[in-house]
């Protein structure tokens, strides 16, 4: 039997243990998902990336993507270590349609929310929703 065998291979194996904290609170103040914050964010996306854009339905969902991903980089930079973030983005063009848009989620409603924010301009419209899911 060698070393190797008995102790593994050198490299230390990482082991976490349980923190028991189970809400958002445990890990200091202003942990929990700020729906203020997180739609004042929403709002400056929107309007860098379409004020003055016109509605190119070959560069929508590049467009759409794109945002969801400056989203998600800004709702990050505001500290939610411990929240699984969710982005979603409608982009379309305005044609004299009704739309509305809706969403179903499963969640606990003393840590999860979410925050959303709206931007019309002369041709389009974009809805987008970030939720915030605690994950303990």
């Amino acid at each position: 039997m060698t070393f190797e065998d008995e102790f593994g291979d050198g490299e230390d194996e990482v082991h976490y243990e349980n923190t028991f904290i189970t809400s958002p609170e445990g890990y200091g103040e202003n942990q929990r998902f700020r729906c203020a914050d997180v739609k004042t964010v929403i709002e400056e996306v929107l309007h860098d990336r379409l004020d003055n854009h016109e509605y190119d339905p070959r560069k929508a969902s590049t467009t759409s993507k794109e945002i969801c991903s400056f989203v998600l980089e800004r709702v990050k930079g505001l500290g939610y270590k411990r929240y699984k973030l969710i982005v979603e983005v409608t982009l379309s063009e305005k044609k004299g349609q009704a739309v509305r848009v809706g969403s179903h989620c499963l969640w606990n409603p003393s840590t999860d929310n979410y925050s959303s924010a709206f931007l019309e301009t002369a041709d389009m419209f974009c809805c987008c929703s970030v939720f915030g899911l605690y994950y303990e």
